[in-house]
């Protein structure tokens, strides 16, 4: 990857990561911990990311293969969560 790309790649990276935490702030289902998955937002009580979550959702996954691969986390939080972040996610290529 060349340098200019790299940069641009890591301002957006950047940018995305702000943007979620500000999305998730007043989140009862969102946590944000510095000392848990590098101050990545969780859900509340978990190691799981939110951006797993977002990932599979604009991959075209359900939240019920979601629920399958981490039982650990409430189907309610993933419900709210899943519509919170539902117009911000982009189109499955």
């Amino acid at each position: 990857m060349e340098r200019s790309t790299r940069f641009l790649v890591k301002i957006w990276t950047i940018g995305y990561s702000f943007f979620m935490d500000m999305l998730f702030e007043s989140s009862e289902d969102v946590e944000i911990v510095p000392d848990r998955c590098s101050g990545s937002p969780v859900f509340r009580g978990t190691r799981v990311a939110v951006s797993v979550l977002v990932e599979h959702l604009e991959q075209g996954g359900t939240i019920d293969q979601f629920m399958e691969w981490f039982e650990g986390v409430d189907r309610v939080a993933v419900e709210r969560v899943a519509k919170l972040i539902e117009p911000h996610l982009l189109p499955a290529s």
